[in-house]
């Protein structure tokens, strides 16, 4: 009901100049996390993140950071929406 401030995350061989609202971010580093791979389109991603909420709840892990959607395979190397790969890291104790 408002705006939504929105992250990309990216790997990238280096940290680049900031253009514009394009900004350029190292992240932090994670000693733990929970992860789930979401094959095919992006819709899909609602879905793994019910899946991994339910996994964490189920097993009483506690969250510790920001959870994070990391591209693996999207429009930039694959043709087919079908053969996206998409991981979702949730920082745990």
């Amino acid at each position: 009901e408002g705006e939504v401030d929105v992250e990309v995350l990216m790997e990238v061989n280096e940290l680049l100049n900031d253009d514009g609202d394009f900004k350029f971010k190292q992240t932090v580093d994670v000693a733990k996390a929970a992860c789930v791979l979401v094959p095919g389109e992006y819709t899909n991603i609602s879905k793994g993140f019910e899946f991994l909420g339910k996994w964490l709840e189920e097993n009483d892990k506690e969250i510790t950071g920001l959870m994070r959607q990391v591209p693996i395979k999207g429009p930039w190397n694959e043709d087919d929406p079908k053969d996206y790969l998409t991981e979702i890291q949730c920082p745990i104790k």
